[in-house]
């Protein structure tokens, strides 16, 4: 931000932070003002009439904010076309999960291999398997389990490892 800002610039910062506050929160003429107060701060213009500075501070803020909205439409249409495609961008909801024989093969012999590992943690381990695969919280396993938290973090840490021992990788 500039050392010397003028009466102008500072007056229009004013002038917006006031329509913030009386416009409804969310709505693109709020934004717009949002975003005038940060290019108005900026002082990078050579405007001095307040109200022609105002006006295209909001004209210029408004057609920002609308073709930034059209840039993310235009990328989220892409990924969600390369996700039909079955490629997988990590931008795009509900991707498509194709199953194959062979997904459904690895699927199943993870399965196996966590169910062996959870029978050897101990009477409890099944149960802990299956709060897991329920999405149940640590509090949940452990009451249904009738186990400590302590016991039911050292199983799932030994699913975790029998997993990536599998090939799976830890999600970051």
């Amino acid at each position: 931000m500039p050392e010397d800002l003028n009466e102008v610039f500072v007056d229009v910062a004013l002038a917006c932070y006031d329509r913030v506050r009386k416009l409804q929160p969310g709505s693109e003429d709020a934004e717009a003002a949002e975003h005038a107060i940060s290019m108005a701060l900026r002082g990078n213009r050579t405007e001095r009439d307040r109200s022609r500075l105002l006006a295209n501070l909001l004209h210029n803020s408004r057609f920002s904010l609308r073709r930034g909205r059209a840039r993310r439409a235009r990328a989220m249409e892409e990924c969600r076309s390369l996700a039909r495609q079955g490629i997988v961008t990590g931008a795009a909801r509900g991707f498509i999960d194709r199953e194959t024989p062979e997904t459904t093969r690895i699927a199943s012999e993870l399965t196996e291999r966590l169910s062996e590992e959870a029978s050897r943690c101990g009477s409890h381990g099944p149960r802990v398997l299956r709060g897991l695969l329920a999405d149940e919280t640590y509090d949940e396993i452990s009451n249904a389990s009738g186990v400590s938290l302590a016991t039911v973090d050292r199983t799932v840490r030994r699913l975790r490892e029998t997993a990536e021992a599998a090939g799976l990788r830890r999600a970051a």
